[in-house]
């Protein structure tokens, strides 16, 4: 099972998911400014992160910044 990775575990994973078809705001910066995207949490890319997709169909891997999806700022 060790050698089989993650593929062995990713159906049970999958079906205790929480996030996909969560939509999410992320935000880059692009130059001096800061750009806001919508996009559609739809699993995780081979390497761990979660895998969004804009509604222009680009896909992005989204990466930790601190916050926490799910959370609410108090």
């Amino acid at each position: 099972m060790l050698n089989a990775g993650f593929q062995t575990l990713e159906e049970l994973y999958y079906k205790t998911w929480l996030h996909s078809g969560q939509r999410v705001i992320v935000q880059e910066k692009n130059e001096d400014k800061v750009v806001e995207h919508v996009v559609t949490v739809q699993g995780l890319t081979s390497s761990g992160y979660l895998l969004a997709v804009g509604d222009d169909n680009q896909m992005c891997e989204l990466h930790p910044d601190g916050n926490r999806i799910g959370q609410k700022e108090t």
